[in-house]
C-alpha cells in the first residue's frame, strides 16, 4: 500500500462551513473501528456513523447519517458539538 501524506493549511474562509471543519477534514476512527466526526467525539456511544470493520470508509463517509450530520452545520451547531472548544476555534 502506498501512503501519500498531504499537508495543507485550512484557515478561515469567507465560505464558512458552519463553525467547524473537522467533520470534513479530520474524521476519527476508534481502535474498535467506529467512525466519529472528529477526535473530540471519540466515544462511539455518543455518536458514530458505523464501523470500518463492517463497511468501507467510503460507504460510511457517504452514508445518509454522516451527510445529514455534516449538513446540519449549515443550519446550527449540532447538539453533540455544544461546548466544544474546537468548534469555536475552527
Amino acid at each position: 500500500m502506498k501512503l501519500q501524506i498531504i499537508t495543507e493549511s485550512f484557515g478561515k474562509s469567507s465560505n464558512n462551513i458552519g463553525q467547524c471543519k473537522l467533520p470534513w477534514f479530520s474524521p476519527n476512527i476508534t481502535a474498535e473501528g467506529f467512525l466519529t466526526p472528529c477526535c473530540t467525539i471519540s466515544n462511539p456511544s455518543m455518536l458514530n456513523f458505523g464501523n470500518i470493520f463492517e463497511k468501507s470508509f467510503e460507504e460510511l463517509w457517504n452514508s445518509d447519517k454522516f451527510i445529514e450530520f455534516r449538513s446540519g452545520f449549515y443550519n446550527k451547531q449540532p447538539k453533540e458539538c455544544i461546548g466544544c472548544n474546537n468548534y469555536k476555534l475552527n
